[in-house]
């Protein structure tokens, strides 16, 4: 991917003559265009493989409608973000949809129960931790109490969607939203910044490997 993007880089500068910042902004454009499409791809193919496409991008997009003002926890390359965005919705919406046919289920009030004790802790979650930084991405402190605002008001649609849900018993859906939640919370939290530090060196070993063979 990066080799690709500085290809198309070069070919822009030599047309265009880009100065250092349109090519830093042309880098940080390509880059997200490239892994968005990545992930979406991916996950499409291995989610509709799985039998779990529905349940894959409620997960994806559920995560993504949290993430931007909440921040979080990144992988250090886009190549592992996009293998944890494509492998984390598949295991989600898996789970979620073996979960919603236990006879636990077969009842509004566990999910009932799910939803308000998750709503209780993303609030505080949110209160204590929000928005997440990177050391990379430093935010203005002008900036975060406006991104707190958005995520406490993104979670009272997302408490509106799950009850419209709640009375259509589509279990699988909602248990795969709040799995979502769930895992963005566990992001911004200094547990959740050590936990993705961890999976990051993991994918580095995997990734060594690879790249000796290049």
């Amino acid at each position: 991917m990066e080799q690709i993007i500085e290809k198309i880089i070069y070919a822009l500068d030599e047309t265009l003559s880009l100065d250092e910042d349109n090519k830093a902004i042309t880098e940080y454009a390509l880059y997200n265009v490239f892994v968005t499409v990545s992930i979406i791809s991916g996950l499409s193919l291995v989610s509709l493989l799985l039998g779990v496409l529905p349940l894959a991008f409620i997960t994806l997009f559920s995560g993504a409608a949290f993430r931007w003002s909440m921040g979080g926890a990144h992988y250090s390359t886009p190549s592992r973000c996009i293998v944890i965005s494509i492998m984390g919705p598949v295991a989600i919406a898996g789970l979620a949809s073996y979960v919603s046919r236990l006879r636990t289920f077969t009842a509004p009030s566990p999910l009932v129960g799910i939803v308000l004790v998750l709503l209780i802790f993303a609030c505080a979650i949110i209160h204590l931790y929000c928005p997440g930084e990177t050391e990379n991405n430093p935010l203005p402190d002008t900036r975060k109490p406006q991104l707190r605002r958005i995520s406490y008001i993104t979670l009272i649609l997302w408490l509106v969607l799950m009850i419209y849900l709640l009375r259509l018993n589509h279990v699988s859906q909602i248990l795969a939203s709040c799995l979502a939640l769930a895992r963005q919370l566990l992001s911004v939290t200094p547990v959740g910044y050590r936990l993705f530090g961890l999976i990051d060196m993991m994918l580095s070993f995997l990734e060594s490997p690879l790249k000796r063979r290049r």
